[in-house]
């Protein structure tokens, strides 16, 4: 834990030091600016573990799957019909925008199209954050799911249920 108060007054009198005394509002300033750049490098630690686990942005949460299942049903134009769907385990990424790190879940699927034509299996992106689906990606999913392993995806039988 950093001690401002202390770091402070430390920062002060080093800039007194510079100055002299005569000077106190540069003293002050200076002091300030010093004190900012040593508790740039102070660091906190979460004390739980699981609060840990989840601030970790690359950790995929526990109900991921349910979470993709809802945003299928969010974004698909018929997330009802889909066929020969599977799903990858996690897949490290940035984002293009922000160059953040992120993590990746890929489905493959066989989904209609606005005319009701099905399109062939075409890969998709589920971008999570902080353990949460931020994003669904299918045009830059060829390339974040690119060489990934696919597996089966018996969750998506909830949608045939409605």
């Amino acid at each position: 834990m950093c001690a401002f108060d202390h770091i402070l007054v430390i920062a002060v009198h080093a800039a007194e030091a510079v100055l002299g005394v005569r000077h106190r509002a540069s003293v002050a300033v200076l002091g300030a600016i010093i004190a900012a750049m040593v508790l740039s490098g102070c660091q906190t630690t979460a004390t739980d573990p699981a609060a840990a686990a989840e601030s970790d942005p690359q950790k995929l949460p526990s109900d991921y799957r349910q979470q993709v299942i809802e945003a299928i049903k969010a974004t698909f134009k018929d997330p009802y019909s889909l066929r020969d769907v599977t799903i990858s385990g996690p897949v490290p990424w940035r984002t293009s925008l922000s160059n953040l790190p992120t993590v990746a879940v890929c489905m493959m699927a066989n989904g209609k199209n606005t005319y009701g034509g099905y399109t062939g299996r075409q890969p998709t992106a589920f971008m999570f954050r902080n353990g949460r689906v931020i994003t669904t990606d299918s045009p830059y999913a060829p390339d974040v799911c690119q060489g990934v392993t696919y597996g089966p995806f018996p969750e998506i039988a909830q949608l045939k249920s409605r």
